[in-house]
């Protein structure tokens, strides 16, 4: 494609790329891309460089903060980690979904996180557990 091509019809090819970026092939060609360059000693290196640096070590950090900032973070932690010593400890048992019946299940406070409901919960798989806060929302 030339430039002069390009200038003169911006608009379609934009379009035709957005398109074309929605396809499966796409997708799969770019993950194979990214593939091949993260597995790479390159690839490997920079991320490492990355994960060692100081710049993302403030990027956590200012996420965490913020986050733990909230007091409602802090009652909702308290609750969740309640509930798992409780399990570790053998005082509750965990249950399947009570919905589809998956093994694989997550205590949800459907009351709330306060003192007088951190035990009371039902299990939920994922795909039920999101659906609960969905429409809690």
């Amino acid at each position: 494609m030339t430039k002069e091509y390009y200038q003169a019809h911006k608009k379609e090819v934009a379009e035709q790329q957005k398109l074309y970026h929605q396809t499966e092939s796409y997708k799969i060609s770019r993950k194979k891309t990214y593939a091949k360059y993260d597995n790479s000693e390159k690839g490997l290196a920079k991320r490492k460089r990355y994960f060692n640096s100081d710049k993302f070590k403030a990027v956590c950090k200012k996420h965490d903060d913020k986050r733990r900032q909230t007091e409602a973070w802090k009652i909702k932690s308290r609750a969740q980690h309640a509930v798992a010593y409780a399990v570790k400890m053998g005082s509750i048992t965990k249950c399947p979904c009570l919905v589809c019946g998956d093994t694989k299940s997550f205590a949800h406070h459907h009351k709330g996180y306060d003192t007088a409901n951190i035990f009371n919960i039902v299990w939920l798989c994922r795909k039920h557990h999101n659906e609960a806060h969905k429409v809690k929302l």
